[in-house]
Formats: structure tokens, C-alpha cells, sequence
């Protein structure tokens, strides 16, 4: 049971954190944001007349207790990486690491 509470804390503050730098990277990324906006279920009213997100918005703690988010899928759509070593013996833990990074990068 402890642990089951540490792991929904955890779980939480990942999805809080990234409620927040999607605010703060919203003026420089704005569809990187929206992504991740989309990807927490998150949908928010933008504060101010020129519609952009306030330091006030990205106070600690507005997403809610059980928050339900959304279904992963990738943000940026990169190119192959590039200088990959010519073994492909290691291609099991290249596959585990892009499903388990899906949400940031897939190459």
C-alpha cells in the first residue's frame, strides 16, 4: 500500500511537471505545448486579453488528484539517429527505450 502511494506520487508530479513546462514553453513551442496539453487531458482557460498563458498558471498543484491523461503518442517526429554503432546486437533495448520514451521522441 505504501508503495502504491509513493508510485501515484510520483505519477503525479511527473504530470504536474509537464503541465508546467508546457506552460512555459507555450510562447517558444506552442504546438509542442498543445501536444502535451492534449496528451495530460488537460484543457484550461488562457488568462489575459492576448490569450497567453500567465506565470500565475503554472502555480504547483492544479492538475487534480487522479487526473486521467491521455493516450501517449509522439511529440516530435525525428530522423533516424544518426552515428548509430554498426552492431545492432543492442537493438532489443533501442526498441524498449522508444516505447517506453514514445511521448518525447520516436525516431
Amino acid at each position: 500500500m505504501k508503495d502504491q502511494a509513493l508510485l501515484d506520487d510520483v505519477l503525479y508530479d511527473c504530470a504536474e511537471s509537464l503541465r508546467i513546462i508546457a506552460i512555459l514553453i507555450s510562447p517558444v513551442l506552442p504546438k509542442a505545448a498543445h501536444g502535451i496539453f492534449d496528451q495530460l487531458n488537460w484543457k484550461m482557460e488562457l488568462s489575459g486579453k492576448e490569450e497567453r498563458f500567465s506565470l500565475a498558471d503554472a502555480e504547483w498543484g492544479r492538475l487534480p488528484d487522479g487526473h486521467l491523461v491521455g493516450k501517449p503518442v509522439p511529440l516530435f517526429r525525428g530522423s533516424r539517429l544518426r552515428n548509430q554503432p554498426k552492431d545492432r546486437s543492442n537493438t532489443d533495448w533501442n526498441e524498449m527505450l522508444r516505447e517506453r520514451l514514445s511521448f518525447v521522441v520516436i525516431g
